[in-house]
């Protein structure tokens, strides 16, 4: 499962470390805060590298509580990521 994640991980590593990086987006992107973008792309790359152990411990225990845990997880994960993208970027 890592090496699903492991480019997209890799890009928003590299976003997140080089903020000069904002300027390649553009529009309303280039106009927010240095430090909003930095902190969103540190959260999408901990997100993603939290998948692949969140999906292995899901596959591990396979019970229904488990599969509800995790979908709550990435439904929690999904709506900070959108909670941020707006305050931060749009």
């Amino acid at each position: 499962m890592f090496a699903f994640v492991a480019v997209p991980i890799s890009a928003a590593v590299r976003f997140a470390t080089h903020p000069l990086s904002q300027q390649l987006f553009g529009g309303r992107l280039e106009e927010a805060t240095t430090g909003g973008y930095v902190t969103f792309w540190w959260i999408v790359a901990l997100g993603l590298l939290a998948t692949p152990l969140l999906i292995g411990w899901g596959v591990a225990k396979m019970s229904r509580n488990t599969l509800a845990v995790i979908a709550v997880i990435v439904g929690v994960f999904f709506l900070a990521v959108m909670i941020l993208g707006q305050l931060f970027v749009f």
